[in-house]
């Protein structure tokens, strides 16, 4: 989880736009936008990560949704997902 990391918008850009292109270069599936978060999962062979980038001008904060077959047991998850956001979130 990323928790309200900054945001540096020297280029003006418009949050969502740089998001969901970091998003769709990890290879993340966008499920659905709104103004302030945006859905997502990340499938490779049998499991699956759901996430919400939540997002302001100036933050944004990466969250667990749910999953499928990474083992997660209420306040621990797969390895592979920490790996996942950590590549997300550079």
């Amino acid at each position: 989880m990323v928790t309200n990391r900054a945001y540096n918008n020297t280029y003006h850009r418009d949050p969502a736009e740089v998001i969901e292109l970091a998003l769709t270069r990890r290879l993340y599936r966008i499920t659905a936008r709104e103004p302030g978060y945006i859905d997502a999962f990340y499938a490779a062979r049998d499991v699956r990560a759901d996430i919400r980038v939540s997002y302001t001008d100036t933050t944004y904060s990466i969250t667990y949704v749910d999953s499928q077959n990474l083992r997660y047991t209420g306040s621990r998850l797969d390895a592979h997902h920490n790996h996942w956001v950590t590549n997300l979130d550079h």
